[in-house]
């Protein structure tokens, strides 16, 4: 595996442990972003190498909460849409088929485009 050139060859044991730190700091909920940035702020001007890996850390940290949160969102829309939708279609407003199964939940008979009772 190649590594880029701006990066040294060699790192220091300290900073392979702080890297692996900022990694590691994910398992840790809302709280291992904090340990990362705090990791990049006060490496970043020391090691290249450290300032890359919790630079890294921080961002794959921020995307996994952007996610769950936007995950969380997808999860609560789909619990209200559904009472939504039966109130859409009791007023008879919204897709004709979740009318006529509202209605047959409820044991009516609906037409939805043929009466196939009255009409042989």
């Amino acid at each position: 595996m190649s590594t880029p050139s701006s990066v040294p060859q060699t790192t220091s044991q300290d900073e392979r442990v702080m890297a692996a730190i900022a990694h590691a700091s994910a398992i840790l909920p809302m709280w291992g972003i904090i340990a990362a940035i705090v990791i990049w702020a006060t490496q970043k001007n020391k090691s290249r190498f450290v300032h890359f890996q919790a630079l890294q850390a921080a961002v794959y940290q921020v995307a996994v909460i952007l996610g769950s949160f936007l995950l969380g969102a997808c999860y609560m829309c789909s619990i209200f849409a559904f009472p939504i939708a039966g109130m859409l279609a009791e007023s008879g407003a919204g897709c004709p088929q979740v009318r006529v199964a509202v209605s047959a939940d409820a044991g009516r008979f609906e037409r939805l485009f043929v009466d196939t009772l009255n009409n042989p």
